[in-house]
């Protein structure tokens, strides 16, 4: 229960009845050994939104850790969250930065979508 989603978990039973059925009209396995395996119930799970807004202390959170971290990423993700939160930026619009995007002397970012 613990390793998958519900609905992987009820695609994984969904095929098993179907090779259980296929032993059966295969002659493999009697009529009630198939109807007794294939007496599965269903999983029922809550499935967690793709996503969602993030607090003021979440993002604050975040923001700690990378300038905590003495490496040099933390100030890579420090930007790139702080990017994101300022300009309501998606993460495929993050991802299409380049350098030459930020216009250094107007202290601008381009943004292409």
């Amino acid at each position: 229960m613990d390793r998958y989603a519900s609905t992987t978990a009820n695609r994984i039973l969904s095929a098993l009845r179907g090779t259980l059925e296929q032993a059966w009209l295969l002659g493999q396995m009697s009529a009630e050994d198939y109807h007794r395996a294939a007496h599965l119930k269903l999983i029922i799970g809550e499935t967690v939104p793709a996503g969602r807004a993030l607090s003021f202390e979440e993002i604050s959170a975040l923001l700690q850790d990378c300038i905590n971290d003495p490496r040099p990423i933390g100030r890579r993700d420090a930007a790139v969250i702080a990017v994101m939160y300022s300009g309501g930026l998606r993460r495929a619009e993050v991802a299409k930065l380049e350098l030459s995007d930020y216009d250094v002397e107007n202290k601008k970012l381009k943004v292409n979508l």
